[in-house]
């Protein structure tokens, strides 16, 4: 199943792409918010990845994926970090 994912992280902007499954949106997401918070995090932002980016990922492959199978928009929020996906790479 192809999904639409965008995701913010306070105010560092959103980024969105698509992808063929929610474990490569899930994976995408994890190393984006991972890179920005080496190159440019605040002591801050490298607690919020410590703390959010596996269980976020986690939420995404599990609840994310059960919602999307429903063709449900799927929404998660973990200290700044904003996730939204689309089932089927619709962002609508």
């Amino acid at each position: 199943m192809g999904v639409r994912m965008s995701w913010a992280w306070e105010v560092d902007g959103m980024a969105g792409a698509d992808f063929a499954s929610v474990d490569d949106a899930a994976t995408a997401m994890a190393k984006s918010v991972e890179l920005a918070a080496s190159h440019f995090g605040t002591d801050r932002q490298r607690e919020v990845v410590r703390s959010c980016v596996i269980p976020m990922s986690d939420r995404m492959r599990t609840e994310g994926a059960h919602t999307l199978a429903e063709g449900h928009r799927w929404f998660g929020e973990c200290q700044g970090l904003y996730v939204r996906m689309n089932p089927g790479g619709r962002d609508s």
